[in-house]
């Protein structure tokens, strides 16, 4: 997933457009993204990686039991550094996932239901090892 983070954040950067073949191991995480953290936290939790330093031990802790509630492998305990670092990384992972799905077309209910299928958008054939996608631009560009 790291790559293709890295290949979204490049793209949408770049105003560029590809198609690539994504595996469906990709595929399978971005469908399922609601159930990796809290997708759109209310207030006063936060979204932004940059505001984590700001935040009292009480405020990270509560940011990670959101969090918490959605994945239970992620722990809302340890020191006020560990904590910290935790949040900072599930915040940037989750800007990051939503990029990657922004430009590569995915559908909102993606991140806030349990659909089984993809949510990718594609119209050719997938075969058993990778699904095909191309850039959000691409797609609306050749509608």
């Amino acid at each position: 997933m790291h790559g293709i983070r890295k290949l979204a954040k490049r793209l949408d950067r770049d105003e560029r457009m590809m198609r690539i073949s994504m595996p469906l191991a990709c595929d399978d995480y971005l469908s399922d993204m609601a159930g990796q953290y809290c997708m759109y936290p209310d207030p006063p939790l936060i979204t932004s990686p940059d505001a984590v330093p700001s935040l009292s031990f009480s405020a990270l802790k509560i940011n990670l039991a959101a969090h918490h509630a959605i994945n239970e492998d992620i722990l809302p305990t340890g020191t006020k550094a560990e904590m910290a670092q935790r949040l900072a990384d599930i915040l940037e992972t989750r800007r990051l996932d939503l990029l990657l799905g922004r430009v590569f077309g995915l559908s909102e209910s993606a991140c806030t239901s349990d659909d089984a299928g993809s949510t990718l958008d594609t119209d050719w054939e997938v075969d058993s090892d990778v699904t095909e996608v191309e850039s959000k631009a691409v797609l609306s560009a050749s509608s």
